[in-house]
């Protein structure tokens, strides 16, 4: 189940990773995978009843591994 939800991460990420990055230059931040991570949880969170489902660390660890193969 962790790699579906893996999985369905990295295509969200792919669609608003060019559109984070732009949005996080025009208030001179910088992407970090925390923040990604972050937008990640909140995201799967609305989408995902497996991802509610899981333990907070877990979920907190997944949203983290995942944004890190991408940033």
């Amino acid at each position: 189940m962790e790699q579906q939800l893996a999985q369905k991460m990295r295509v969200i990420v792919n669609e608003v990773f060019y559109d984070l990055q732009q949005a996080s230059r025009e208030v001179d931040e910088e992407l970090t995978a925390e923040g990604l991570a972050d937008y990640l949880g909140d995201r799967m969170h609305d989408d995902s009843a497996d991802y509610r489902g899981l333990p907070d660390r877990d979920r907190r660890e997944l949203a983290l591994r995942v944004a890190r193969e991408f940033v």
